[in-house]
């Protein structure tokens, strides 16, 4: 009994005391979750992107924040939405979601047109500017040049403009340019006036860390695009994919996150991305898991191929780089694959708002707790490959550039892949540039259908199509009906409403509008993604119009814009639509596309994979849209059933 008594003291005090206590509980203590959360970064002239579905998706999938990249007055020529407008839309249904306004912190040059709407143009060009011994302005090219931060009258007009421009927007804090460098020395245009002028250089960083204090401690939210800086044009040795010294300081105590902007490649500047290699992506891993240490936050986008690729292929390439993610996410980070920052879907397979399945289901806690990467060494038809186990699953990469032939891993007991493969007890085969995710949950891949009615309403009694500019909802009987009006020339993107945002790879492809038009000159255009035998066209336009007949031939029409005002012409091809009828203006027709069929028709080089908006053009009303038979509503439309 005495024996027990002690016992008993031992672990009382073994557990409830100072360093033993927290040393007992950490044998105990699982790894933190990794909840799987989208970063996304909104462009300016995208306000007409914000309907139901946009905005019902970017909430339930979003990480804590996103980047809007609006100017200081919150409207951009030619964009009918300011800011306001956008963050309401936003958090009608997520409250909680806060928003960064994106800012160039030091440089301007005419071809920076944020830049310019951001600083504004004429003040920037009025405030003391770096200079050489001379006297002159420092600049490029381009005529780029930097606000001079060793001078306290720059560093007090920037602070005060900044909070300005968050205040005025209502935004929640700032996300400042991959330019910002607090440093001089490490910005090619400063490093000569740096390196023969130590006094300035240090003027310069007091003054850089003065504002970046002062506005993060305004209570604003602060992050930092560039901080980690994985490019370089010559491929470049992996140690120059470390972080910098002076911007870890920064990040270390006046940030609250980061943003890497080119995950796993280089944007060169003509435009081509380029893969980096595996060891290079794998220091941006490194980087990732740095940051959950020092407790910050971290957005990361992975960039798609500018030049044609097919669904399929598109679809691989960003399972292999979110895999590559996988190997060091943590809850505080984010991911995106994407084209372009832009919310344009069209211009390439990975477009600015488009998700994909993989990342879209795994929204949180499918994967649980997890330990550190590891290479896998044994077996030897393994080595090579790449592995981090989760509490509910594993993800498995085989580097891009590893000159292996295929690698085979042995799953014990049950796992299922993210297109509802089951594996058990066998091997799974990844060729080089592969990635998989493997988990305990099995998340069927059914057919996707969509409808969209406009009897929605927030806690307001509004539905957010209301908040568009020449358009309205109108109750007719039990019904709210959209009712369209002619927007200005230029500006028709404003009525487009978002059918599939998640690439999956079996949506439906019958749509139906119930609809009716109230003049002649009225159209909807209905924007389809496809894969193009030709290897030229990722998107394809039905237009239907009042009383026209089927076309026999594809026309090109670069005036056709979705999202994106300098998106190449794309292919259209008009589509009987519902009769315009004077004498019976209240006739609502049904409108049906069967896109698979219409390809089969009048254009074999195309299949169909998925409807992603509808534009309506001129006075149109619309009762409904469905696509496929399954009259799924809102956030059904979007996830797998079980």
């Amino acid at each position: 009994m005495k024996n027990r008594i002690w016992i008993y003291l031992f672990f009382f005090f073994f557990c409830f005391s100072g360093k033993l206590s927290a040393f007992f509980f950490s044998l105990y203590e699982e790894p933190p979750a990794v909840a799987v959360k989208t970063a996304f970064w909104i462009a300016g002239g995208s306000g007409g992107v914000f309907d139901e579905a946009t905005v019902r998706t970017i909430a339930k999938t979003s990480s804590d924040w996103i980047v809007l990249n609006f100017p200081t007055n919150g409207v951009d020529p030619g964009d009918g939405y300011g800011m306001a407008a956008v963050q309401g839309r936003i958090r009608t249904i997520k409250p909680s979601l806060r928003t960064l306004n994106y800012c160039n912190k030091i440089m301007a040059g005419p071809s920076s047109s944020i830049t310019w709407s951001t600083l504004g143009k004429t003040q920037f060009y009025s405030q003391p500017r770096v200079k050489d011994a001379s006297g002159v302005v420092i600049s490029n090219n381009s005529d780029e040049s930097f606000g001079d931060f060793a001078n306290t009258n720059y560093t007090a007009w920037f602070i005060g403009k900044v909070r300005s421009m968050i205040t005025n927007m209502g935004a929640d804090g700032v996300a400042f340019d991959l330019a910002m460098n607090r440093d001089p020395a490490n910005v090619t245009l400063l490093k000569s006036k740096a390196t023969n002028d130590p006094v300035w250089r240090a003027n310069y960083i007091d003054g850089f860390d003065k504002a970046s204090r002062d506005i993060r401690n305004s209570g604003k939210i602060s992050f930092y695009n560039g901080l980690f800086y994985p490019r370089s044009s010559t491929g470049g040795a992996p140690d120059e994919y470390k972080w910098e010294q002076s911007q870890l300081h920064l990040l270390s105590n006046y940030a609250d996150g980061a943003i890497i902007e080119f995950f796993g490649c280089r944007d060169f500047d003509n435009g081509i991305i380029v893969t980096n290699s595996f060891a290079e992506i794998l220091t941006q891993v490194d980087a990732m898991i740095d940051m959950n240490a020092r407790g910050k936050h971290l957005m990361v986008f992975a960039r798609g191929a500018k030049s044609y690729d097919t669904y399929a292929q598109n679809y691989n390439k960003q399972r292999y780089l979110f895999s590559c993610y996988l190997l060091g996410a943590s809850s505080r980070h984010s991911f995106k694959y994407h084209y372009t920052f832009w919310t344009t879907p069209a211009g390439g397979r990975s477009a600015g708002l488009d998700m994909y399945a993989d990342q879209f289901y795994m929204q949180t806690n499918y994967l649980g707790s997890a330990g550190s990467y590891s290479t896998l060494m044994t077996p030897s038809a393994s080595s090579g490959l790449y592995q981090r186990v989760f509490s509910k699953g594993i993800v498995l990469v085989h580097p891009h550039d590893s000159g292996l032939t295929p690698r085979t891993y042995y799953v014990s007991g049950v796992k299922y892949d993210r297109t509802g493969n089951l594996y058990s007890n066998t091997n799974v085969t990844l060729a080089a540039g592969a990635g998989i995710l493997l988990t305990d949950d099995k998340l069927s891949l059914n057919e996707v259908g969509r409808f969209i009615d406009f009897n929605w309403t927030n806690s307001a009694g509004k539905h957010p199509v209301e908040m568009w500019s020449n358009a309205a909802v109108v109750v007719s009987g039990t019904n709210r009906i959209l009712q369209c009006s002619t927007t200005p020339a230029g500006q028709e993107w404003m009525h487009d409403l978002m059918v599939f945002p998640v690439k999956h790879y079996a949506h439906q492809d019958n749509l139906q509008i119930r609809t009716y038009f109230r003049d002649s000159s009225a159209k909807i255009m209905a924007l389809c993604e496809v894969d193009d035998s030709l290897g030229e066209n990722n998107y394809v336009v039905f237009t239907i119009t009042p009383g026209t007949t089927l076309g026999s031939q594809l026309t090109s029409d670069s005036r056709i814009i979705f999202r994106n005002r300098n998106f190449d012409t794309i292919i259209t091809t008009n589509i009987p639509g519902a009769i315009y009828n004077t004498a019976s203006p209240d006739l609502y027709q049904t409108v049906s596309i069967n896109a698979g069929a219409r390809f089969d028709a009048i254009a074999p080089r195309y299949t169909y994979k998925r409807w992603v908006f509808i534009r309506v053009i001129g006075n149109v009303n619309i009762n409904w849209i469905q696509v496929g038979a399954d009259k799924l509503y809102g956030d059904e439309a979007y996830y797998y059933s079980e």
